[in-house]
């Protein structure tokens, strides 16, 4: 039997470990799934087969563009760009036109899998099949998202990017939300770059009160005009460049 390309062998072992890993779990998985052939020196070949089909890399070959670099230069983390096909992502977002941004970045990150299957049941722009495969692609999206999120929540020790404010270090509970700025429902992009750690009232204020982030002066601006400079920043400025 022709063995897989590595690229795509690696690709379908991070989508096995939630879309986003290190190095070293990426190669614990490779082993663990024991489809490629492996030579002395085959960790070297994985970081060339990576940054190859990396347009976040110098060495990318301008085609495959499978993967990207979550936090950045050296950090060794990397996550699949695309989690599910064309296809299921048309159909997304066929299903996502229906459905408020709050609402849906609210399900996505807390809902059931019962709410997530009572969403899909109730549109009927979608045939059997096709639901079938949208439910598969949402679990894929959300097991991604909650990797990277976790990891971000994490990065800001549970506190509002805006306001700087830890609620857990107030009331003991960790009650951040991530806010997707290119919004989730258009693009399905759960990659760090598009996504903020809020407290639950700039979460709101930012979808009520339209604010757009403005990535040039790392501030949020909302549609009166009034603006605020994010107080923590630690990852939507970095430069990928591996």
């Amino acid at each position: 039997m022709r063995e897989p390309k590595w690229a795509d062998e690696i690709r379908e072992a991070i989508l096995e470990l939630g879309g986003v890993a290190s190095l070293e779990d990426i190669y614990t998985k490779l082993v663990e799934r024991n489809v490629r052939s492996r030579t002395a020196n085959w960790k070297d070949t994985v970081r060339d087969a990576i940054q190859q089909h990396s347009s976040d890399s110098k060495s990318y070959r301008g085609i495959n563009n499978y993967f990207y670099s979550v936090y950045g230069k050296g950090k060794g983390i990397w996550g699949v760009r695309d989690v599910v096909t064309p296809e299921v992502k048309k159909n997304l977002n066929s299903l996502f036109e229906e459905t408020r941004e709050f609402e849906l970045e609210e399900l996505i990150q807390q809902g059931t899998d019962e709410e997530i299957e009572q969403l899909i049941n109730n549109y009927s722009g979608l045939g059997s099949q096709a639901k079938i495969e949208v439910k598969e692609g949402l679990q894929k999206i959300r097991k991604a998202s909650k990797v990277i999120i976790d990891k971000l929540k994490e990065l800001y020790d549970y506190s509002c990017q805006i306001c700087g404010i830890n609620p857990s270090s107030i009331y003991g509970v960790n009650i951040v939300e991530a806010h997707h700025i290119e919004y989730f429902s258009v693009s399905q992009n759960h990659n760090p770059n598009n996504i903020m750690i809020l407290c639950p009232n700039h979460h709101r204020l930012v979808h009520s009160a339209k604010a757009k982030y403005c990535r040039e002066k790392n501030k949020v601006v909302y549609e009166n005009g009034y603006e605020e400079v994010l107080k923590l920043e630690k990852h939507l400025l970095v430069r990928k460049d591996n």
